[in-house]
């Protein structure tokens, strides 16, 4: 299998195809990798979130979290709750507010998850680009994706407190030291 070399004339269109394709690509090559686990991406980042929580989460957090419709997050959820991955439960407060807690099987999973998507992403990234490249890219991709929230009316938040988002570091960290 190939993937075309899409070249225009103008540079925002090749950019944006050359975006979407850097996303496909990535995306197919951990979809793969991921596929004996039998989860969405879609599931791996909530189960990525929940195993980075320092408590149980709202559905509603866990939706804005991920950018996604609670609706859809409640589906994904209720699917990963009947494979173990996590467990619902009522919150005492509030009757119908439902908080999500990672159960051992889910975070079981996700640490294998992160580590070949830690792995994948960090040798994809170091060989194509230098120190200074990749620091350019995220601050471009900053402002791009800060654009697209500003069109749609939204605004970039603050992780929440309950979010330890460093362990994603450790982990990284972690994975790489046992590579060597």
């Amino acid at each position: 299998m190939y993937m075309y070399d899409w070249r225009f004339s103008d540079p925002v269109s090749t950019t944006w195809v050359l975006l979407r394709q850097t996303w496909e690509a990535l995306a197919e090559y951990l979809w793969v990798e991921l596929s004996i686990y039998d989860l969405t991406l879609a599931q791996i980042d909530i189960l990525r979130i929940l195993s980075i929580s320092r408590e149980p989460l709202p559905e509603c957090d866990i939706a804005s979290l991920t950018f996604r419709t609670p609706q859809s997050v409640s589906g994904l959820i209720s699917r990963m709750q009947k494979a173990g991955y996590v467990r619902k439960s009522r919150s005492g407060a509030n009757q119908r507010s439902v908080t999500v807690k990672l159960q051992p099987k889910g975070q079981e999973v996700v640490d294998k998850v992160m580590e070949l998507g830690f792995e994948y992403g960090n040798r994809v990234i170091k060989s194509a680009l230098s120190t200074d490249e990749i620091e350019q890219l995220g601050t471009l991709l900053t402002k791009c994706r800060n654009k697209a929230l500003e069109g749609l009316g939204y605004s970039v938040q603050p992780l929440p407190e309950a979010l330890d988002a460093e362990e994603l570091v450790r982990r990284q960290r972690r994975t790489a030291s046992f590579k060597r």
